[in-house]
């Protein structure tokens, strides 16, 4: 499984067979016009490439300042919001669970840190280099185990970082790599417990297709 994503796998899965033209829609939000980096003073710039060193959400404040994309592009909506979530629910992590939080924080503002640098960008490459950092940065391991692990011990704090609002975002990308990820992610950390996950959501029919799409995937695994 990948972090930020597992655990409403299902739902992101749902809504995306539900409406089967998400991968086709444009992107208004973050388009390609390139924008010219906006100058701030020499102590400001230190402290924010500080700020990413640290894996810190103010960085993405420092980035939006820099290229400013607006409430909907990339760093407010999806890199701001996810990173001040995780900060919220810091402590009902465990030991473990906080070493990933943290590797993956420091290597998430870490892709983003060479676009701040840099003297232009677009919104939509801020997006690409986003997706890309979430796709790359949960790949890893703390102290050899994976985020199947960390799963394992931090299953009820990760479900309550995580909810619709953020399988809605995720949904929003519109990224066919995000899509694979969730799907390989199932498989690797095991279809009986996202079934078990999706049959706990409150809309019964929904549940229902949910079980139905792991069940078709547990047929093929098994068979």
């Amino acid at each position: 499984m990948k972090l930020l994503m597992l655990m409403f796998g299902a739902v992101f899965v749902g809504h995306a067979f539900a409406v089967p033209s998400w991968l086709s829609l444009r992107d208004n939000d973050n388009t390609n016009v390139p924008i010219a980096a906006n100058q701030v003073p020499a102590a400001e710039f230190a402290s924010c490439l500080q700020q990413a060193r640290w894996g810190r959400c103010e960085f993405y404040d420092c980035l939006e300042r820099r290229f400013p994309c607006g409430a909907r592009g990339y760093t407010r909506k999806i890199s701001k919001h996810f990173c001040s979530k995780i900060d919220a629910n810091y402590d009902s992590f465990d030991e473990f669970g906080k070493q990933w939080l943290n590797q993956t924080s420091i290597c998430l503002v870490g892709h983003m840190q060479p676009i701040y640098e840099s003297y232009s960008t677009s919104c939509l490459d801020i997006k690409i280099a986003g997706i890309n950092a979430i796709l790359d940065c949960n790949e890893g391991e703390v102290d050899g185990k994976d985020f199947c692990d960390f799963l394992d011990t931090n299953g009820d704090a990760y479900t309550s970082l995580m909810g619709m609002e953020e399988a809605r975002l995720l949904i929003g990308l519109r990224d066919t790599r995000v899509f694979s990820s969730i799907i390989s992610g199932a498989i690797s950390c095991g279809v009986e417990s996202l079934r078990e996950t999706a049959s706990s959501f409150s809309t019964s029919a929904f549940a229902n297709s949910v079980n139905g799409f792991f069940n078709r995937i547990s047929s093929y695994i098994w068979k």
